[in-house]
């Protein structure tokens, strides 16, 4: 018999595994706070915003089942869009043990038994007695695991919810009653649910519509991911994973019972944690770009992703007005879900010759597209600390490599974007300063990576110095009328 080490701790491994899964999930999501594009405006550690529990309601049983609360477009259930409340569970030793009924509705504590259905029951609980209906719209309640959910319980679930969706005009106000419209096997199932999650017999339906699976499943894979972001960490120029942890610090911090009512992340506290004072300073060259017409379409776009998976190195040019930018930004549109496209606005709007613009600098460039992939591909953040432009050309080199391999896991391609190109060699000549887009023709890009840049075509197009060999041309046609 296998003798234990001394100090051996029975589980050990596997909390810590827990632990440190729930750390990198909950960093993954805070970056999520510094993407313009996100509504995401505060995140909640084990607990849920102060403006939610200022009401009194300090029942902690109510709140076992939130490990984390995503609030969307708003600070409180009343101002928010959406409400995204998560509970985490990571099994280091039985991955591939499905949650089944019996698993979900099984008891387990001595001084207040509770099950895994109860407990995600009481969270939503907690806003449909004040809130009523209004909850299934703006709530979901979702088990986060590397295990899957057992496929007979799914089928069950999703009927459930097909048939409150079909038949809403209907008013389904009984549990009882609606149960009864199921088959036999999903009734059976739907019915143990609803015993053992405590609720009446009207809040249960609500209830059913709101349950979230869909990040069930997440096998190692996503859990090798998130290890591989933290060790990307090693990579953030001159400063190893000094950033990487500091975040994590403040994840843990946040989960501290003193700081329950006081625990929500926001934008700001991401970028003190990162030692950033403003959102410029990460994205100094945001994308300017206007919004699309939806009634024009290009006849080009769809031709394009066709020609970007079969050429590394491209660019896109037409006369003006022929819908270059247009052309480019449908890119993402027309590859596949696991791909990723990360834009470049050379032209700002319109302003790139303006003062302090400057997007034509590597520095700038490189920071900015570096962010971006940290922001597309959840990893670490690139801190710019007047290092010299030769180490940035190998941080971003590294960062792409590192996102492609990313990417390339989930069955993606990775799009470097950069439009009107053109612009940035007629800014740096203006300005008599360096320019980055000539750089990146020599990047040696890795096999599920793609550059495209577009011009004008002509003389401004010659200025991008493309070497003619390894770069293949797509002229864009123009626009058509549908």
């Amino acid at each position: 018999m296998k003798q234990k080490r001394q100090g051996y701790i029975p589980g050990a491994r596997e909390s810590n595994a827990g632990d440190n899964f729930h750390e990198l999930w909950a960093c993954s999501k805070a970056i999520e706070l510094l993407n313009p594009e996100s509504s995401l405006k505060q995140l909640v550690i084990e607990d849920l915003s102060e403006w939610d529990l200022e009401d009194g309601r300090n029942n902690p049983y109510l709140l076992l089942g939130v490990d984390m609360a995503e609030y969307y477009g708003g600070k409180s259930f009343k101002s928010c869009e959406r409400i995204v409340i998560s509970q985490v569970k990571y099994s280091h030793r039985n991955s591939q043990k499905d949650w089944t009924l019996s698993r979900l509705t099984r008891l387990k504590g001595k001084r207040n038994p509770h099950s895994l259905i109860k407990r995600l029951a009481d969270s939503f609980n907690f806003f449909h007695r004040d809130f009523g209906r209004e909850v299934k719209n703006k709530l979901k309640v979702k088990l986060v695991s590397n295990q899957n959910i057992s496929r007979d319980l799914i089928e069950a679930i999703n009927e459930a919810k097909d048939k409150l969706n079909d038949g809403l005009d209907k008013e389904y106000s009984k549990t009882g009653w609606f149960i009864k419209q199921l088959t036999d096997e999903s009734e059976q199932k739907i019915n143990e649910l609803y015993h053992a999650s405590g609720l009446s017999s009207e809040s249960f339906l609500d209830f059913i519509q709101v349950l979230d699976f869909s990040d069930c499943g997440l096998d190692d894979r996503i859990f090798l991911r998130l290890g591989l972001i933290k060790k990307l960490s090693d990579s953030v120029t001159n400063r190893r994973d000094e950033k990487l942890t500091a975040l994590v610090d403040l994840i843990k911090k946040n989960a501290l019972p003193e700081k329950r009512g006081k625990s929500a992340l926001q934008k700001e506290d991401v970028l003190t944690s990162l030692n950033v004072s403003l959102p410029e300073d990460l994205f100094p060259a945001s994308p300017e770009f206007e919004a699309q017409d939806k009634k024009i379409e290009i006849q080009d776009h769809k031709k394009l992703a066709d020609h970007v998976k079969k050429h590394q190195k491209t660019i896109l040019h037409g006369v003006a007005g022929t819908g270059k930018t247009t052309t480019l930004l449908e890119l993402r549109n027309h590859l596949s879900k696991q791909s990723k496209v990360i834009y470049y606005d050379c032209y700002g709007g319109g302003d790139y010759l303006e003062f302090g613009q400057h997007r034509h600098l590597p520095s700038r460039a490189y920071l900015q597209i570096a962010n971006q992939l940290a922001i597309e591909c959840n990893m670490p953040f690139l801190i710019h600390d007047d290092t010299p432009k030769e180490d940035l050309e190998r941080e971003l080199k590294r960062r792409i490599v590192a996102a492609s391999e990313l990417v390339k896991e989930d069955g993606g391609i990775l799009v470097i974007a950069i439009d009107a190109a053109d612009n940035s060699v007629e800014a740096a000549q203006k300005n008599s300063e360096d320019y980055f887009v000539h750089r990146l023709w020599d990047l040696k890009l890795p096999q599920n990576c793609r550059l495209v840049m577009s011009s004008r075509s002509g003389a401004r197009l010659q200025s991008l110095q493309a070497p003619t060999k390894e770069v293949a041309e797509f002229k864009v046609g123009g626009f058509k009328n549908e």
